[in-house]
């Protein structure tokens, strides 16, 4: 990829180890060639310990505080003390009836109209 006048490539996902490579134009006989190393990188080993300093700051800039390790009950403390995480309880009620009114509206009428039927049928009404 062309950029800025230089070429450049992503090689992200090239196995670590020494490639060499050689650079031809399509049309004239100019070519360059070179050799590069990739190396083993694994980011998470890169600092072994936390940057105490630049927490510390954070920590001021955000309104926050530092504990370490071995101080957990201060924070537990700190935390059960601190207003701003107040428990909260939230519940919701669905109240469903028993019996649904319409379907028990519609059996009484259902028994009504078998029952008159029945009285006309056999006439006694």
């Amino acid at each position: 990829m062309l950029n800025n006048g230089n070429y450049t490539v992503d090689l992200s996902g090239i196995e670590p180890g020494n490639y060499n490579f050689t650079v031809k134009h399509n049309t004239e006989t100019v070519s360059a060639s070179g050799s590069f190393q990739i190396l083993e990188y694994n980011i998470e080993q890169q600092f072994l310990n936390a940057d105490i300093l630049k927490l510390k700051s954070v920590a001021n800039n955000t309104s926050g505080k530092t504990f370490f390790s071995n101080e957990t009950a201060k924070l537990t403390e700190e935390l059960l003390e601190d207003n701003r995480y107040a428990t909260i309880q939230k519940s919701t009620k669905n109240i469903v009836p028993l019996i649904d009114w319409k379907y028990l509206l519609g059996l009484i009428a259902i028994s009504l109209f078998i029952e008159w039927f029945l009285r006309k049928y056999n006439g006694l009404i």
